[in-house]
């Protein structure tokens, strides 16, 4: 005698599938939520620079207008020609660059301070000129209105 049989999943294996599929589909919901939150970051994170990126360049714009301007008031220099009661001037800037300047001798040293923020790469009024010998600090506001 000849027995059919048939071999049919049990039960507990088909929970076992579904358990793990549903497992599946969580995990590719979280990676896709995980990945659209990080698109959405980096697109921030792009936007915010692009802000910066616009905001830097308009202020570089503005400064350097700003620059132009107090170049253009600044006095001349005297002739190479002219000796007598001339001072030259070479500031030293903070990234080794030197600005040479001459100048009058009875001018206002505020003339230096301008002819640094035209020439110059710092903050306007943001630095201070020290002489080196004998060693003397000479401030903005000591010599704005002088």
């Amino acid at each position: 005698p000849e027995m059919a049989m048939e071999v049919l999943p049990s039960v507990e294996w088909e929970v076992e599938e579904q358990r793990r599929l549903e497992q599946a589909r969580q995990r590719e919901a979280v990676l896709a939520a995980q990945a659209k939150a990080k698109a959405e970051q980096e697109k921030a994170v792009a936007e915010k620079r692009a802000e910066e990126a616009i905001e830097r360049d308009e202020k570089d714009r503005i400064l350097s207008l700003w620059r132009e301007g107090k170049e253009s008031e600044l006095p001349e220099q005297p002739s190479e020609d002219e000796i007598e009661g001339i001072i030259k001037c070479v500031v030293r800037m903070p990234d080794g660059a030197r600005i040479s300047w001459r100048m009058r001798s009875s001018n206002r040293l505020q003339i230096l301070f301008d002819v640094i923020d035209a020439k110059g790469n710092l903050a306007p009024k943001s630095f201070n000129l020290v002489a080196s010998y004998p060693r003397r600090v000479f401030t903005f506001l000591d010599h704005a209105s002088k």
